[in-house]
């Protein structure tokens, strides 16, 4: 059976013959966005609870209630590598944060360096643009948005048991490949990567990120990427290399 084209991120319990209420967002991209009307199917899902197809039973400007029909997919836990960033302009993070979760992302932490130029970031709004690319994509997770973070508390903060692999601009890294090869790395539950901004790391920044055990510093090529190309580029080589 085909699955609806538009799907949404719906938190709670899914079973058949369940009605739900929709958000005043919803409500609006359902009516407003996509002109969808009463008897149209929709995909719902949560990591929880799989993917369910419900039909939309009411839709005026105020009211909006899905009644759900059948499951298409069952619960499963989607692992993946964590992803640490330094925050960019406003619509280079976004980027990040859209095809990070694109590419399986479990966990997103914003990380601020000395190097780092915006002050803030807008936890809910990025947690919003990795819901809709979790939408879109087909996932049944959200990656988690973890607090903003120095990079000293970063660096405190970090698992002991995951290992790190940062960005080295100074071209004092070795290869993904052989980083995975050197340590003897099989699947994705326990790694993650951490990408520097628009300049890098100060030098007292690689002197405590090299000072790590669990840390490993790699080189993404020969070329000086922007730091959302060095972001993607390195999940989507580990996503290759553990295929």
């Amino acid at each position: 059976m085909n699955a609806p084209k538009v799907r949404l991120f719906m938190p709670g319990l899914l079973v058949q013959g369940k009605s739900l209420g929709l958000s005043k967002d919803q409500i609006h991209y359902l009516a407003n966005v996509l002109r969808l009307s009463t008897g149209s199917k929709i995909s719902l899902f949560n990591e929880e609870f799989g993917e369910w197809v419900g039909e939309l039973i009411e839709l005026t400007k105020k009211l909006g209630v899905i009644r759900i029909n059948h499951q298409l997919k069952p619960s499963k836990m989607e692992y993946g590598v964590w992803l640490a960033f330094s925050p960019l302009k406003k619509s280079r993070t976004d980027f990040i944060v859209e095809k990070a979760t694109d590419l399986g992302i479990e966990r997103l932490i914003p990380v601020f360096t000395e190097f780092t130029v915006p002050s803030r970031v807008n936890l809910l709004r990025l947690s919003a643009v990795a819901r809709e690319a979790a939408e879109q994509c087909g996932r049944l997770s959200i990656p988690l948005m973890r607090k903003t973070f120095s990079l000293t508390e970063f660096i405190k903060w970090w698992p002991i048991d995951r290992l790190l692999f940062y960005g080295d601009e100074t071209g004092n890294g070795v290869s993904l490949k052989a980083a995975i090869e050197e340590k003897k790395i099989e699947g994705n539950k326990n790694c993650g990567f951490l990408i520097g901004p628009e300049g890098g790391f100060s030098q007292y920044e690689h002197a405590n990120l090299s000072s790590i055990s669990h840390f490993q510093a790699i080189d993404l090529g020969p070329r000086v990427l922007r730091a959302e190309t060095a972001a993607i580029a390195a999940i989507s080589a580990w996503e290759i290399l553990n295929q």
